[in-house]
């Protein structure tokens, strides 16, 4: 299965993919806009599996993991602020599910997200 982190530039998918794959990548590669994909496969624990390999010894043993992928999907960045292009919808056609990253803390570049229309 392979998962998609999305969300808005800055609103932390690589800290996420990092806290699901116990990796190390850089948090910052993506403030130069470079166009690239980080993937990991990460395994599903499941005692109900180790149980059945128990019972029934089968001769191989493939326990279920889940690809997460960050980067799947682009934003364009322009002038007139950002939008989605094909290159996102081309990401996000590949992944089997999407996991939607929420910015909930304050970015310390000044880069904040202003509402076309605000709230009253």
């Amino acid at each position: 299965m392979r998962l998609g982190l999305i969300g808005l530039p800055r609103c932390g998918k690589t800290s996420v993919f990092n806290a699901l794959t116990h990796s190390q990548a850089p948090t910052h590669a993506y403030e130069t806009h470079e166009s690239r994909e980080l993937t990991a496969v990460v395994p599903v624990p499941d005692r109900r599996f180790d149980v059945a390999v128990e019972i029934c010894k089968p001769k191989k043993r493939v326990p279920a993991t889940i690809e997460v992928v960050d980067g799947a999907a682009r934003v364009e960045q322009h002038d007139k602020g950002q939008r989605f292009g094909t290159d996102f919808f081309a990401g996000v056609r590949g992944m089997d599910g999407l996991v939607l990253v929420l910015r909930g803390f304050r970015d310390l570049a000044g880069t904040a997200v202003e509402p076309e229309q605000p709230v009253k």
